[in-house]
């Protein structure tokens, strides 16, 4: 089973509680250590023992990028955010993503360790606590009990195609420039780029930076003949940049870049990030996170599999059994998902509403006619009229929208056994819900139709 981790930020201590589903601090002191001695752990003589994992990946929503950084979605909708204690999501631009026709994630991942403190065994609920008091609000349902040490990079690339016509064309071709490694690689680079592509403990060799990753994206110089494998090699390579530049002269490029680890060593002060720069990087990372590691995650252990918990419940010194999350991740990230298109829509409204009142756009009314199916929600149900008072009323509904993903998440957060049944989302689908917005035409279109 792979261990419970949350994102770690600097408040964390060893047996403070957690809420794994919300991701925030409870109680400190919730575990202590016990009598017994643990086994100290074994370091490796020479060298850092790395595991690492290499993604490069299509995202077709904003919780594959929560997913990939650990970010609770409770927690993301809970403060409106792409937040977790650190700030770590907060490089995303929620706006340009949604915007955008693809968008793509390169992810690495390089940990050097996990230390956990196995002398944490004794559970120590507060003295004359009041029992009616939900154990889970005080205790959380785990506790720290290590961290893991390494790095993190994470980056996005979002394209937006400027030639519609074009969508499904370039979009095939960004999947290619963006994911296809170098053609021919020599052997010693192929074996590197396995080893990124596959999770694996190895001893980390230390290199500058610019030296053996570098070199290994470059073209090789040849004046083989073009038919020839080598010629063949060449000619790929050449292909895939040309795709490269043109994705990126012709159409509106947007990179968010975050990494935890590895020091300033990355990349030249000086330099841009583009899709270069971005794959040294990547390759770079783990040899640099082996020199400067940093703590990336907490380890989370639970409650129950602590004998001295149950010693204490049958004492009468503990309180009902912790809340279990284990299947409230799916719901959360459907509520996730539907909050932040609605965020998108307010936004969309807010800069649709400035148009209008510059002169610069006119609205007409959407003849979108579908009735909602749950006619006594508080849905919308026809479409909003074409004028700026019209606008104001659709962000109301938004905002009401919001507040009932924010009541269900904490509804869930005392009751996660509702995650698992079969039951409708608090809002509005957000795409059924832009159909009934009044839409923007510039005054010239307006004018020429």
């Amino acid at each position: 089973m792979a261990p419970l981790l949350a994102p770690y930020n600097s408040s964390m201590r060893l047996g403070s509680g957690f809420n794994s589903y919300t991701q925030q601090l409870c109680v400190d002191d919730a575990v202590r250590k016990g009598n017994a001695v643990p086994p100290e752990p074994t370091k490796p003589e020479d060298g850092v023992a790395q595991s690492v994992i290499y993604k490069t990946s299509i995202i077709d929503k904003m919780s594959d990028i929560t997913d990939a950084l650990n970010i609770s979605g409770a927690l993301t909708i809970k403060y409106n955010n792409l937040i977790d204690g650190t700030g770590k999501g907060t490089f995303i631009n929620s706006n340009k993503i949604n915007d955008a026709d693809i968008n793509f994630l390169i992810s690495v991942k390089v940990i050097n360790q996990t230390i956990t403190d196995n002398a944490l065994t004794e559970f120590t609920p507060v003295e004359n606590l009041d029992p009616s008091i939900d154990f889970t609000q005080v205790y959380g349902d785990s506790f720290i009990s290590g961290f893991q040490e390494g790095g993190d990079f994470n980056a996005v690339i979002s394209v937006k195609v400027k030639d519609k016509n074009q969508k499904e064309s370039i979009k095939a071709d960004a999947s290619v420039a963006l994911t296809t490694p170098s053609f021919g690689a020599s052997k010693k680079d192929k074996k590197k780029t396995e080893q990124f592509d596959k999770t694996q403990t190895e001893d980390n060799e230390t290199k500058e930076p610019g030296t053996g990753e570098e070199d290994s994206l470059k073209e090789p110089e040849s004046t083989q003949d073009p038919n020839s494998p080598g010629g063949l090699t060449i000619k790929g390579n050449a292909e895939v940049e040309k795709i490269q530049q043109d994705i990126f002269k012709e159409n509106e490029i947007t990179i968010s870049v975050n990494w935890s680890g590895g020091g300033q060593e990355l990349k030249a002060s000086d330099e841009d990030w583009d899709v270069t720069n971005l794959r040294k990087a990547a390759l770079r990372f783990p040899a640099l996170v082996a020199k400067t590691p940093v703590r990336t995650h907490a380890v989370l252990t639970k409650y129950t599999s602590l004998k001295s918990f149950y010693t204490k419940s049958n004492e009468g010194k503990g309180n009902k059994a912790p809340l279990s999350y284990d299947n409230a991740g799916v719901y959360t990230s459907i509520l996730q998902d539907a909050f932040l298109d609605y965020k998108n829509i307010y936004k969309d409204i807010r800069f649709l509403e400035a148009d209008v009142d510059s002169k610069t756009k006119k609205l007409e009314k959407s003849t979108f006619n579908e009735t909602p199916e749950h006619s006594e929600t508080p849905f919308a149900k026809e479409p909003f009229p074409a004028t700026l008072t019209g606008l104001e009323s659709a962000k109301f509904y938004i905002r009401r929208m919001m507040n009932l993903i924010v009541k269900d998440v904490d509804l869930i957060t005392k009751e996660p056994g509702l995650a698992s049944d079969d039951r409708q989302l608090p809002c509005q689908c957000p795409l059924i819900f832009k159909h009934y917005l009044p839409i923007g035409v510039p005054i010239n279109e307006a004018h020429s139709n």
